[in-house]
């Protein structure tokens, strides 16, 4: 890639630095302005909301099983089903901070509880 030079790198510079260059918001902006009371909530299951709620208040899955009495691999179990119901409505989650925010907005948790 060479480059710009000129008019048109002063230009790129200007628009840069005033952030005329973004076509689109950047993605957290995107997340935030999104409308979440029309934007649809997985169906889950109350044993996937209880698995969630587990291991949101947990430090690993381990742990989240332990506390319902599973084991480990049916806690990932549950939470791959509960990513792919999200990701199949256009809301991915694929951290364990982006489930947390699903679930807030869905109603599953609050911010008091954790």
């Amino acid at each position: 890639m060479r480059p710009a030079t000129g008019h048109r790198s002063r230009r790129m510079a200007t628009s840069t630095h005033s952030g005329e260059l973004f076509a689109s918001a950047p993605p957290a902006e995107r997340a935030t302005h999104r409308d979440t009371a029309t934007t649809a909530a997985p169906k889950l299951s109350d044993r996937e909301v209880q698995v969630l709620r587990a291991w949101l208040l947990s430090d690993s899955k381990r742990e989240a099983a332990a506390r319902l009495f599973i084991t480990e691999a049916t806690v990932s179990t549950h939470l791959t089903r509960i990513k792919a119901k999200y990701a199949a409505l256009g809301r991915p989650a694929r951290t364990k901070v982006a489930l947390f925010v699903r679930a807030v907005q869905d109603g599953h948790t609050t911010f008091d509880e954790h």
